[in-house]
């Protein structure tokens, strides 16, 4: 699937903190799709997109006049086409769009191949891109508050500190 000028791209999730499933959903025309994929694979998108933000703003200047923030809801039902596996970023000059390549997870090499007519393309704006950053990192944001003595996420009803001898904070 290949989608070149997506009306919203976004990452959400469903689910209670420290239980929450992450998607990303991407709007075209009338057409919603939606991909499973993991927290530790938004931030490392996030991450990435910022690293690659940057270099186009050594080499363009200022880059994105008004970012396109999206704050609305995933747009249900929510039935994901695939589980996210590998992720690629890449810069079109030409087009000067970043791009997004996901495919899914394989779990067999048959599979595979298979699989490979199932992968995405997504086509960002600059302004498009710098929006889907600030969204994903307030949804990462939105889980479980570390704890201020082991940085691990504390629970709704507390958790056992292993640098508080295993006592509940």
């Amino acid at each position: 699937m290949i989608f070149k000028a997506p009306d919203r791209i976004i990452v959400g999730t469903i689910g209670a903190p420290g239980e929450r499933e992450f998607f990303l959903q991407v709007t075209q025309g009338n057409g919603v799709s939606s991909f499973k994929c993991e927290k530790g694979q938004v931030i490392a998108l996030v991450a990435k997109m910022r690293e690659i933000m940057k270099e186009i703003r050594k080499g363009y200047g200022h880059v994105a006049s008004t970012p396109v923030y999206d704050d609305l809801s995933l747009v249900m039902p929510l039935i994901p086409e695939f589980i996210i596996g590998t992720m690629a970023l890449s810069w079109n000059e030409l087009e000067r769009k970043v791009i997004l390549q996901a495919e899914p997870v394989t779990l067999d090499v048959e599979e595979s191949d298979k699989d490979r007519e199932e992968s995405i393309e997504v086509y960002f704006s600059l302004e498009q891109a710098a929006g889907f950053i600030l969204r994903c990192e307030k949804v990462i944001g939105a889980g479980r508050p570390p704890c201020l003595f082991c940085s691990e996420p504390i629970d709704p009803t507390g958790h056992l500190c292993p640098r508080a001898n295993g006592y509940r904070r």
